[in-house]
């Protein structure tokens, strides 16, 4: 018997067709979607089509501005692997790690920190904060638009933000965290394992289950993830994609 395929193997793409339908832009043929601009910078491709034509490349030039870069997850057509594309260009970054939560350790961090954890509003002065903090620790994928995609809870100390952690992608029951950050100067204090337990707390009361997205290179996070009940799912193989024209 074959086994079900995880929809973490394309996570944009069963984000995009199921709980995020809303924020996808489609190309014509509905084989192309990517995340709308301002949200988060990724775009994801049919799994189930893998047709050898030159369409994949115009669809796909269709959906990014020019000069614009964006990054798939899992799948990514043959045909688009193979050839070279006047105006595009397809870059493999090799694969990261997919990690679920298979239970919630909540008291792992002193309960002084966990108390210090508050929901960071999406309004102006909310989204001031992330961005503040994501262009010291995290600027290539967070955009003020992911807002919009899910809540994000943080740490603030004196009156400054200097840990957060926020939702993205979800399909069906699986949730995303992402964005599991802190401020150089406020490392090695338990922060992030108080979010993750924090946000972990909240999915399992929802009847969800968390998931996260790691380098196999960052061996520190990995070990706090496990630390925090997460396991690994598997790998997917991360890419670029650039509209160079």
């Amino acid at each position: 018997m074959q086994s079900e395929v995880s929809p973490l193997e394309n996570p944009i793409w069963n984000s995009l067709s199921t709980n995020q339908v809303s924020f996808a832009t489609v190309s014509p043929s509905n084989d192309v979607k990517r995340y709308k601009v301002g949200t988060i910078p990724f775009i994801s491709f049919n799994p189930q089509r893998d047709d050898v034509h030159d369409d994949w490349a115009k669809e796909t030039i269709s959906l990014l501005e020019p000069g614009e870069h964006l990054y798939a997850l899992g799948h990514m057509p043959k045909h688009l692997q193979s050839h070279q594309y006047a105006g595009l260009t397809i870059t493999c970054l090799g694969p990261i790690m997919q990690m679920e939560n298979k239970h919630t350790s909540t008291r792992d961090s002193p309960s002084l920190i966990h108390d210090a954890v508050v929901e960071i509003p999406n309004d102006v002065d909310g989204v001031r904060h992330l961005l503040e903090l994501t262009a010291v620790a995290y600027p290539t994928y967070f955009r003020g638009g992911a807002t919009q995609l899910g809540r994000f809870f943080g740490i603030f100390k004196e009156g400054k933000l200097v840990a957060m952690i926020g939702e993205r992608m979800g399909c069906g029951s699986r949730r995303e965290m992402t964005t599991i950050v802190t401020h150089p100067e406020w490392t090695r204090r338990g922060y992030a394992s108080a979010l993750i337990a924090h946000l972990a707390e909240i999915h399992k009361m929802e009847g969800k289950t968390s998931w996260l997205q790691v380098s196999c290179s960052d061996a520190g996070a990995i070990r706090v993830y496990q630390k925090a009940g997460f396991v690994e799912r598997g790998l997917v193989q991360l890419w670029k994609v650039h509209r160079t024209e």
